[in-house]
């Protein structure tokens, strides 16, 4: 978790114009993602997810069930 938070901006630097379609499951998700290739941990998607989900919450002093029916593009897309 700790890489992500120090390089956050490395990360939203390689996800720029590619959110919308399914380029960055593979080094974003998979257990084996070639980290050499990306410059990125395995698994680097979801510590960035919980990261980005936490800071929304607490923008908006909201709880996680106050966030239950929107979609992922509204809280990514407030940043």
């Amino acid at each position: 978790m700790d890489w992500v938070k120090n390089h956050i901006d490395k990360v939203e630097e390689h996800m720029t114009g590619n959110t919308l379609n399914n380029s960055l499951i593979y080094d974003y998700f998979y257990m084996f993602a070639d980290a050499e290739k990306t410059g990125l941990p395995p698994r680097t998607g979801y510590v960035y997810g919980y990261l980005k989900i936490k800071e929304y919450l607490e923008k908006k002093h909201l709880k996680i069930k106050d966030i239950l029916s929107l979609e992922w593009e509204e809280i990514f897309n407030d940043f």
